[in-house]
């Protein structure tokens, strides 16, 4: 049965701005690229968990038109430091940093370039 998540992917039909957004303003590490006619895309990786995948699709046009619909939490040592970092990179937030309703964990939540939801999260501000 299911054992663990192996990888996230996020499809757009804006690579290049999508791999800007993700390597350059987020500073995540690429690990492959893909240039087939029919799988291209990049490969990211963390030190563990899941790794990342942006591709392209032919299925997927224009920016995300429901973005509440999913969210991917990415673990940062301090939510603040970071939204102050990556506010200053120009990343569009749609919640400052705030704590969880239930106590001890911190959250931040902004866009990709496709308008989809992504979020800061620790256990310290």
């Amino acid at each position: 049965m299911l054992k663990n998540i192996d990888c996230v992917l996020i499809w757009t039909d804006n690579l290049e701005e999508m791999r800007k957004f993700y390597s350059e303003t987020l500073g995540m590490k690429e690990m492959l690229e893909m240039n087939h006619p029919k799988d291209t895309g990049i490969l990211y990786e963390f030190a563990s968990g899941p790794q990342f995948w942006i591709g392209l699709h032919s299925k997927v046009k224009g920016e995300n038109q429901d973005s509440a619909r999913h969210m991917i939490n990415f673990l940062v040592d301090s939510v603040e430091k970071t939204y102050q970092e990556l506010k200053s990179k120009g990343v569009k937030f749609v919640a400052e940093p705030f704590e969880a309703p239930t106590g001890g964990s911190f959250f931040a939540t902004f866009e990709d370039p496709d308008g989809n939801l992504l979020q800061l999260w620790s256990k310290k501000k």
